[in-house]
């Protein structure tokens, strides 16, 4: 039951105390014009059930740079949000490094944000309505369309595989692999209720979509 709260883009202090729970310190981040993240769900060992206890914060973290190799482990917890997911609470989806020690971990996980200017409240309202998606390097486009899934990446990234996660036990095609992918797509079978999308270019690096509910 231990929850890493992070608070991003206050107008004032929001006051929050040790007295505050999860869902009441969510409450006085939105009050003080911040958005609010469920930092690292993996790390932390959150399960479905406190997870559920914090469905008011804006976004979570699907990667953490800091909880990976060589300091720490745990820096997916893309598992847990599609057990959550699969449950229908949906959080949206960021990738963040968390640097501490500057050894490594720096500059590896960010987001693609498409805010209307480049200002912070602009900024904040594009997190709060899910307009970006996770990277670590990888572009992708993803649009849910004549009962399909369809991703697109640009050649020059050099996709080597892209996966769709949804909340059927089993499917005949879950990924496609190869070199320099540039388009794929994924049939909805009609018994999921989530995918979302992942993809790897030839060096590891990934990027993930936001959740699309079906």
């Amino acid at each position: 039951g231990i929850f890493h709260i992070v608070g991003v883009g206050f107008d004032c202090d929001p006051g929050i105390t040790r007295a505050d729970t999860p869902s009441s310190a969510i409450e006085k981040i939105k009050k003080a014009g911040g958005v609010a993240d469920i930092a690292h769900p993996a790390w932390s060992m959150n399960t479905v059930e406190q997870l559920e206890c914090v469905s008011g914060a804006d976004y979570t973290e699907i990667f953490n740079t800091v909880s990976d190799f060589p300091q720490n482990c745990r820096p997916y917890s893309g598992d847990v949000i599609d057990k959550c997911a699969a449950r229908g609470l949906s959080f949206k989806l960021a990738a963040v490094d968390d640097t501490h020690w500057y050894r490594g971990e720096e500059c590896k996980s960010f987001i693609y944000l498409f805010a209307d200017e480049c200002t912070p409240e602009a900024i904040k309202d594009a997190i709060r309505n899910g307009r970006f998606y996770a990277s670590q390097g990888p572009h992708l486009s993803v649009k849910a369309e004549d009962g399909k899934i369809k991703v697109s990446c640009p050649a020059e990234d050099e996709v080597a595989m892209i996966t769709y996660f949804t909340d059927t036990v089993w499917e005949g095609h879950r990924s496609d692999v190869g070199e320099n992918l540039t388009y794929s797509e994924h049939a909805l079978s009609g018994m999921e209720t989530f995918v979302r999308v992942e993809v790897s270019d030839k060096s590891g690096r990934r990027a993930w979509s936001q959740i699309i509910e079906v």
